[in-house]
């Protein structure tokens, strides 16, 4: 599951299923805020008992839990008349997830449309589903996403919450690397060629000329972009193959194979574009951006990705447990630590503790002083930090929560 980094949230220990079910997949996170969310996320295989496949279908939807602020959603390879209009007869997994809404009063949000296509006979049935309080469904609209490449569409769910939007943490700015420049040429060149009236001024002129910058920068210059977009993804022999497979999706006819045929061919020319140009770009990125001194950071971040060492790193927006109190501001965080710490470095000092010393400077490593003002293998982090600016800053400029809690997950992966 992702969450965006302005949402603050916390992740449900669960399981949500018997003991003895090994094949169900289940996560899920509680959304924080005025108004408290969980969600839920399920995948469960398809399980054909034959002799080859020896898995048993143990899935329990009471299990799950339905409370009025929670949402189930996932995957859940059954079928039914509630959320399949197509289906004539519920299979019998189906039925049970019909009978554990029934018990609890729960409705589902599907409205019937096919959220899966089948490779072999071009079928589409709604395997995937959505399942929540009346009340919740009231303030909940679902809908079918855009063709991305699978042969399962993605379910999009927007709910209401009332109440202030969420502040921004980034400005918009101007995305220039998916900017259409021969249309924002052709349209300038365009307007800049119509003769404007006689004995203009150079001011009326000037005014004449930003404006029609303007009106092609909105056409034809997008705000709002990731900070690392994916340039990829705007490879114009790409972006042709995906809507293509999008047109052949939608030309899709129960019983029509050649059809079905044009589908799945789109589709396969679809995936051997992108991986193509992925790895392209991928190379041109490594030669042009990642060999560099300077990226030696990045470098070091990406494979520990890649080894999946940096996946039980703190994320930056999940709340923390203090004893019986969930923190959520990064000023909250930023005390508990420095109270948790401030009371290990005094144990250490009294043990005379050799681990407690940095082997940077010999310091005493676990104290809010060395990591937020002295630590020489932190300077880097502090000088990148707005609010420090410095390798060495003073007291008064890392008071702040942010800057504090900045700092402290840089130091936990230094400690890493």
């Amino acid at each position: 599951m992702y969450v965006r980094d302005s949402r603050n949230f916390t992740v449900l220990d669960g399981p949500f299923k018997p003991g003895v079910d090994d094949t169900t997949e289940i996560c899920g996170v509680r959304i924080l805020g005025p108004l408290e969310l969980d969600l839920i996320n399920i995948y469960r295989p398809p399980i054909r008992p034959d002799e080859s496949d020896e898995r048993q279908d143990l899935f329990d939807p009471t299990h799950l839990p339905s409370g009025d602020s929670t949402i189930v959603a996932g995957d859940f390879n059954a079928h039914h008349p509630l959320w399949d209009a197509d289906c004539d007869e519920a299979d019998e997994v189906g039925e049970r997830i019909a009978t554990w809404l029934d018990s609890i009063g729960w409705t589902t949000l599907n409205d019937g449309r096919p959220t899966f296509t089948s490779y072999r006979s071009g079928g589409q049935t709604a395997p995937d589903a959505a399942f929540c309080s009346p009340s919740l469904a009231r303030r909940t609209k679902w809908s079918i996403g855009p063709d991305l490449g699978s042969d399962h569409l993605p379910m999009l769910l927007e709910i209401r919450t009332g109440g202030a939007p969420p502040k921004m943490i980034r400005k918009t700015r101007w995305s220039f690397k998916k900017a259409d420049w021969l249309a924002f040429q052709e349209e300038c060149e365009a307007a800049f060629a119509e003769a404007g009236p006689e004995h203009e001024s150079v001011q009326e002129l000037a005014t004449r000329f930003h404006q029609a910058l303007e009106e092609a920068s909105v056409r034809h210059i997008p705000r709002g972009a990731r900070n690392r977009p994916r340039p990829w993804a705007l490879d114009p022999e790409l972006k042709e193959a995906v809507d293509a497979r999008r047109a052949a999706r939608r030309d899709l006819r129960s019983g029509d194979r050649s059809a079905k045929e044009r589908w799945v061919e789109a589709k396969r020319r679809a995936a051997s574009v992108e991986r193509r140009v992925s790895q392209r770009q991928f190379r041109e990125y490594v030669s042009t951006t990642l060999n560099k001194h300077q990226s030696l950071g990045r470098v070091h971040k990406t494979l520990k990705m890649w080894e999946g060492a940096s996946d039980d790193q703190h994320r930056a927006a999940e709340s923390m447990e203090d004893g019986d109190r969930t923190l959520v501001s990064d000023r909250d965080k930023a005390n508990a630590f420095n109270r948790t710490y401030a009371t290990v470095s005094k144990q250490c000092r009294n043990l005379d503790c050799p681990a407690a010393r940095c082997p940077l400077c010999g310091e005493q490593a676990d104290t809010p002083r060395h990591i937020l003002l002295t630590c020489p293998g932190l300077m880097g982090v502090r000088l990148r930090i707005p609010a420090v600016g410095n390798i060495l800053p003073t007291v008064e400029e890392v008071r702040r929560g942010d800057t504090v809690a900045a700092l402290v997950a840089a130091f936990r992966a230094l400690q890493s």
